[in-house]
């Protein structure tokens, strides 16, 4: 995803370099004739007040002629295109040690100066050596609930056109792309990469803080920054919402599951939903099992097949294995419009449930045996909070 970056270098322009004019000035004193140097924004000084040099070649690079086409390639994109992608090059004067400008000779490791490359003469050349590149610092990315600062530093780009970034923390990436005219956007590219991530947390922090620049809700120094051209439109809504429960359930449970890279089942994403409803929410959630028979300690009020409908209820422990973790979580059932057929066994009643259009059942899972003890404390207020249940179906 690329995004308009001006206003945020605005006030510092991170690329721009100028040799002091005093030092041009002193530099010109030493040429011949009607020679002086010019120099640019990018560290560079160039003689300047010939119309003409002769006896010297440099090899273009491939990937510079590809970018700038038919148009002529000068020694000042050449110099450049060195600095900027980190490569050494070769300027070979006809004369040994020497260029020729008009009609003067001129040293040739006075043709150029620089800021940003070292120079030596090796076998009658002159090798322009570009320096490590120091430019580094601080960016502040943020949203509405989280922020974070990521190191950049400026990195090789085979271009004359553009001085490449790269921002990084912990998962989170970003390359920016500086133009040296100032007529161009700047602009950058946005990344996450879950597999370098330990937790959810992380992870939630990585997709909400991606997530907000591509609704243009993001911000780079508090300031929002709005897209201008989106090469994935892809948010990631229903990811984000998905890790968010599931670190909610690890820290209302008090343990760590694994961070899950893979796609999401649909069995993964029931067993995650149902444990949100019922852990976080405190929503009873409606269940599509059925169970055969219930076994009594007692004899039932109505021992043979009548018409009235009935509510059973019962606990148990639900066990899962889920994302890495084992969990036992004290539950209680409830079947709502159910009948039922008695009969006795040895030392128990078993009571085979009948059910019918309208019978479903519902369960609701509590951290410990305390909790649910609590919860059942008032049978009418717990009938009536079973009943209002959750279908999980409709929200995944």
């Amino acid at each position: 995803m690329f995004l308009d970056f001006n206003d945020i270098i605005k006030n510092n322009k991170i690329t721009e370099k100028r040799i002091p004019a005093v030092v041009i000035e002193q530099m010109s004193d030493e040429l011949p004739g009607n020679l002086f140097y010019q120099s640019d924004d990018n560290g560079f000084a160039f003689i300047s007040g010939f119309e003409k040099v002769s006896n010297l070649k440099y090899d273009i690079p491939d990937e510079l002629q590809a970018e700038v086409g038919n148009k002529e390639v000068s020694l000042e994109d050449i110099l450049l295109y060195s600095y900027n992608s980190q490569e050494n090059i070769k300027l070979k004067p006809a004369i040994e040690g020497f260029v020729e400008l008009d009609n003067e000779l001129v040293p040739v490791d006075r043709f150029i100066k620089s800021l940003n490359v070292n120079s030596k003469i090796e076998n009658g050349s002159f090798c322009i050596i570009p320096k490590p590149f120091e430019e580094k610092g601080t960016l502040t990315i943020s949203n509405s609930e989280y922020e974070r600062d990521m190191l950049y530093e400026r990195v090789p780009n085979k271009s004359i056109y553009y001085a490449k970034y790269k921002a990084f923390s912990l998962g989170f990436y970003i390359t920016i792309l500086i133009p040296f005219s100032s007529s161009d956007k700047a602009k950058f590219e946005i990344s996450y990469s879950i597999d370098e991530l330990s937790s959810y947390k992380e992870a939630v922090e990585c997709i909400s803080l991606y997530n907000s620049f591509v609704k243009g809700e993001g911000k780079i120094n508090n300031d929002i920054i709005k897209p201008y051209s989106i090469t994935n439109k892809s948010n990631y809504d229903e990811l984000l919402s998905f890790f968010k429960k599931v670190e909610s359930i690890e820290n209302f449970l008090g343990c760590k599951f694994d961070l899950y890279v893979g796609d999401i089942s649909y069995g993964l994403a029931r067993d995650i939903e149902g444990l949100y409803q019922n852990l976080i929410k405190r929503n009873p959630v409606k269940s599509y099992n059925k169970i055969e028979s219930i076994t009594f300690d007692e004899k039932p009020r109505n021992e043979e097949p009548i018409d009235e409908r009935y509510v059973f209820l019962y606990k148990t422990n639900v066990k899962k294995d889920i994302l890495g973790v084992s969990v036992e979580l004290p539950t209680i059932v409830c079947i709502f419009n159910i009948t039922y057929k008695c009969s006795e066994l040895k030392d128990s009643w078993k009571a085979d449930v009948i059910y019918n259009e309208e019978s479903y059942s519902s369960y609701l899972s509590f951290r410990n045996i305390d909790e649910l003890n609590e919860f059942t404390n008032s049978y009418e207020n717990m009938v009536m909070k079973m009943k209002e249940c959750v279908d999980i179906n409709s929200l995944i």
